[in-house]
């Protein structure tokens, strides 16, 4: 459904390992990856998680809407940028890429999605 989106992201994305559209409950709408063996599948029903709590803090304490989410790990840092109230946009890069540029691109693909949503 979005695999065009999601391919030209990777592959205009240095670094990038993968990226997905995901529901609010962690429920890939689809997925594209670098790699055969990178599945960030595993993932991403906590990611859902995430935003949802996100979200529920910001009901509790309002600092405005949250935009982008950045997690990183040992390995590979995870940028997740909501798309609509039921998804998000999820970007796997390698821990050497330049976050700023990535969600740069992040945000250009999630208004692309925005709109065909």
């Amino acid at each position: 459904m979005f695999t065009n989106q999601l391919t030209t992201l990777v592959n205009d994305t240095d670094s990038a390992l993968g990226a997905a559209v995901v529901s609010a409950d962690g429920i890939v709408v689809d997925l594209v990856s670098s790699s055969p063996t990178l599945t960030p599948e595993s993932g991403l029903a906590d990611h859902g998680m995430v935003i949802q709590q996100l979200s529920a803090l910001n009901r509790e304490f309002p600092m405005g809407e949250s935009i982008c989410c950045r997690i990183r790990t040992a390995d590979r840092l995870t940028l997740l940028r909501r798309v609509g109230e039921y998804y998000f946009l999820a970007l796997w890069l390698d821990t050497t890429a330049s976050a700023d540029k990535a969600a740069f691109r992040l945000r250009l693909t999630a208004s692309e999605i925005q709109a065909a949503i």
